[in-house]
């Protein structure tokens, strides 16, 4: 894991990049004759990696942008609202676990489990998750705004299956990225208390208006720009 710290006097911005971690191999570029083809890069992230405030996030979030520069194809790992607990168990680097009681996963039909205080998934667009539960595939969704209670929905019918408490929850794009290269951007919703981020301010020319701390596409192009002149002058 590498990070990216901006240097003494660095404008605003470049502190808010300060908790972007890179962990990466390989050097941009195309593969010449003898060498492996650039791997795909898995950006994982909240709403800063979504693109919350770009106008389009298929096109102006920031792994959309990186993509471009790097000329390889980038997963965009960004949910709303996520904090690191819940973006760590998506991407797999420390699971999601079922806390408080055993429960049973139904022969069809859901079940609901709690995970740990550390672990909540998004809820409303793109709040489901794909994966597995003790071995049956499924997709999982918090339930209400608050709380660390969510929803397992299995994918087809099958055999009732016990689940005991600490049993993982294995989100199904954790290990389809798992040969990429990795971005991970996280921490900016578990600040708690008035004014938490308020001494670090992007400047308003990069500022989605009107938003909680998003960026606008042009805030985004500049981050992609940052991440991909730190990959190649650090010959990743």
């Amino acid at each position: 894991m590498v990070g990216l710290i901006p240097a003494a006097g660095a404008n605003p911005l470049d502190t808010r990049l300060a908790t972007l971690r890179v962990a990466a191999a390989g050097v941009f570029g195309q593969a010449t004759a003898g060498q492996a083809a650039p791997r795909t890069i898995a950006c994982w992230g909240d709403s800063l990696t979504a693109g919350a405030g770009s106008g389009n996030i298929l096109t102006s979030s920031y792994p959309a942008r990186l993509g471009v520069y790097a000329d390889r194809t980038v997963y965009n790992g960004g949910r709303e609202g996520e904090r690191s607990g819940g973006i760590a168990a998506r991407q797999q680097g420390v699971p999601a676990r079922t806390a408080v009681e055993r429960v049973t996963i139904p022969a069809s039909g859901f079940v609901d489990v709690q995970f740990s205080d550390e672990v909540f998934f998004r809820t409303g667009p793109r709040s489901l998750v794909a994966g597995t539960l003790k071995g049956v595939a499924g997709e999982m969704a918090r339930l209400g705004e608050t709380g660390t209670t969510h929803r397992f929905t299995r994918t087809s019918p099958g055999a009732a299956t016990d689940v005991p408490i600490n049993t993982a929850f294995y989100p199904a794009a954790g290990p389809e990225y798992r040969g990429a290269d990795v971005i991970i951007w996280a921490g900016h919703n578990d600040a708690e208390g008035p004014g938490g981020l308020a001494d670090d301010i992007t400047p308003s020319s990069l500022r989605a208006p009107g938003s909680d701390g998003h960026l606008n596409a042009t805030g985004y192009d500049v981050l992609a720009q940052y991440i991909y002149d730190a990959y190649v002058s650090q010959r990743w």
